[in-house]
């Protein structure tokens, strides 16, 4: 096994409802420890919903989200102006070239040809994020089969950002039987220390039980607990092994968003509404303040993270969606599929009026900072 030779907890904190590392022996980054095999049990208690993770759980299959691409909407305002600065620099460096415009200083036209080609470097993975990146890559467990089915595309590193590129996505397919799991501490980048915790699947070999493929799954916990990761496996484990009377239902939306919903996350007359203590309101009037006078550059960024959200890639699983993963005519999710209304969760009548109020506001201040900029930029201009 090409496991690290490191300090390995022992096996009592696995089935103890307190699944975090005692302190006092803080474990080095890499592998903490290989789960046991698919059929034994490693938690004896009930399990709570993973929201965003357990995406869905029906007669054929167990979908947990592996990968998303987070902040679209930035990612998309990154590209476009990139682009747009790209596009329309080129053309002007050209037109001077020809007119010699820069032979007095001949330095110039070198350093702005880097700038330009650093612009588009630079633009270039975020514009592969925003057309081709999917909306997530799942991986679907399938117990009749006893397979797993991991949705992948093509993906490669470029200055430290993902590039992507269109195209069909690959499905890998492995054998659950030789499936394990390992739990692991990774980089916290940003806080410079080893206190992310991750849960990877891990295909051994079935004639040198040797590892073969070993991949991540789920989302990042960023904390020295492994108890969510714990449970993501058991929740697998249970359905796969035939227990499925026992995995809590998936915690999800079936209401597509809205432009409105959009809307509602920046909208600064919104954000007091969030909050229902009196500590939270007073915080909540203070962050109204700050996004109401940042309303004018938060605007682009909704509006591309509505696009973006329309416009993505969707999962495609091809021809396995007709054969392993084709549910009975009677499965509830295929009901919930084929009538998507039937099952979305309405919003509150209350709470619909009360975004229509905040929505116009919303709409009335964006006219105003408009009308207040324009009058100070032809101020300026014009010496009013």
């Amino acid at each position: 096994m090409d496991t690290p030779n490191q300090p390995v907890p022992s096996d009592d904190w696995i089935t103890n409802p307190d699944l975090s590392l005692p302190p006092s022996n803080p474990p080095r980054p890499g592998i903490i420890k290989m789960l046991p095999a698919p059929d034994i049990c490693v938690y004896d208690h009930a399990l709570p919903a993973l929201p965003g993770e357990i995406r869905e759980v029906n007669q054929a299959y167990l979908e947990v989200v592996s990968r998303v691409v987070k902040d679209k909407g930035g990612m998309a305002f990154l590209a476009m102006f990139g682009t747009l600065f790209t596009l329309v620099a080129l053309p002007l460096l050209a037109w001077a070239a020809l007119q010699d415009a820069f032979q007095d200083y001949p330095w110039i036209m070198p350093l702005m040809l880097i700038l330009v080609m650093m612009n588009a470097s630079m633009t270039y993975p975020p514009f592969t994020m925003t057309f081709f990146a999917p909306e997530y890559e799942p991986i679907r467990f399938c117990r009749r089969e006893r397979k797993v089915y991991c949705y992948r595309v093509w993906r490669r590193t470029w200055g430290g950002m993902d590039v992507y590129r269109s195209g069909e996505a690959e499905v890998r397919i492995y054998d659950w039987d030789q499936c394990r799991a390992e739990l692991v501490y990774i980089r916290n980048k940003q806080l410079k220390s080893y206190n992310d915790t991750l849960l990877q699947l891990v295909f051994l070999d079935p004639l040198t039980n040797e590892v073969v493929e070993r991949f991540p799954i789920g989302e990042r916990a960023e904390t020295m607990d492994f108890s969510t990761r714990v449970f993501l496996w058991e929740t697998i484990r249970r359905y796969m092994e035939n227990r499925s009377e026992e995995i809590p239902p998936p915690i999800s939306v079936k209401r597509r968003k809205t432009l409105g919903d959009y809307v509602d996350a920046f909208n600064p007359f919104s954000m007091p509404a969030r909050f229902h203590s009196r500590a939270g309101r007073v915080f909540g009037y203070v962050a109204a303040i700050l996004m109401w006078i940042l309303l004018l550059p938060t605007l682009p960024i909704m509006i591309f993270n509505w696009l973006v959200r329309k416009a993505e890639r969707k999962v495609d699983w091809g021809k396995f969606a007709q054969s392993v993963f084709r549910l009975a005519p009677n499965d509830p999710v295929l009901q919930v599929v084929l009538h998507p209304a039937l099952a979305a969760p309405g919003i509150p009548r209350g709470e619909q009026q009360r975004r229509q109020r905040a929505a116009r506001l919303w709409l009335a201040s964006i006219a105003l900072q408009w009308i207040g900029v324009s009058y100070f930029l032809l101020a300026r201009i014009y010496h009013l």
